[in-house]
């Protein structure tokens, strides 16, 4: 079986890759390897996962494959933006929710942004559509939390009642489906699969 390394300590990103391979019946088992890289400071998540791409890979010298994504709130022009690890850091969901009091539009959406770095150095980019959430208007600290991180407490998909959190992975299957869209780590795998043929 072949390995494909991911650069992150996000375990569920890796099972989310992993799903997407096993669904295309491509034989590639997904490995964490997490990585102490300093993030740049940039306006966009692609930015970002592009920088962190090229320095893991002068660190490895293997093809890798780094994630990185944005959360955007309409009502505040699009902040956090890539920084929305730190604001999680900082203020909490319970501080998200209280930073959106007084807004009437609860509106925000997240983009994964994944690049996979070849054998020979080279960046193969892909991003997702937006995945449009509502910012719940009350904080409850009975909900666990979700496994791609804590923002999934606060944020109902559209098309659902429930916190990301609280769905089930097959609600969140017939959600996507739905959307008619295609994120990031599918569009990946479909080129992967592609390439290899």
């Amino acid at each position: 079986m072949n390995e494909l390394i991911f650069v992150t300590t996000n375990a569920g990103k890796v099972a989310s890759l992993q799903h997407y391979f096993d669904s295309a019946s491509i034989d590639i088992h997904v490995k964490a390897v997490p990585l102490d890289i300093v993030e740049i400071q940039a306006h966009t998540a692609l930015e970002v996962a592009r920088d962190k791409a090229e320095r893991a890979f002068k660190q490895l010298e293997l093809p890798l494959v780094v994630d990185d994504s944005e959360f955007r709130i309409n009502a505040l022009n699009g902040f956090p933006g890539p920084y929305q690890k730190y604001m999680v850091e900082t203020l909490g969901p319970e501080g998200v929710v209280r930073l959106m009091e007084g807004h009437d539009d609860r509106s925000a959406y997240f983009v994964s942004n994944l690049v996979f770095v070849d054998q020979q150095g080279m960046h193969h980019e892909f991003s997702d559509d937006p995945f449009n959430v509502t910012i719940v208007a009350h904080y409850d600290d009975t909900v666990p939390e979700y496994a791609w991180g804590a923002l999934g407490k606060i944020c109902v998909m559209e098309g659902s009642d429930k916190v990301q959190s609280l769905m089930t992975p097959e609600e969140r299957a017939t959600l996507d489906a739905s959307r008619h869209s295609t994120d990031a780590y599918e569009k990946f795998v479909a080129w992967y699969k592609e390439r290899d043929e």
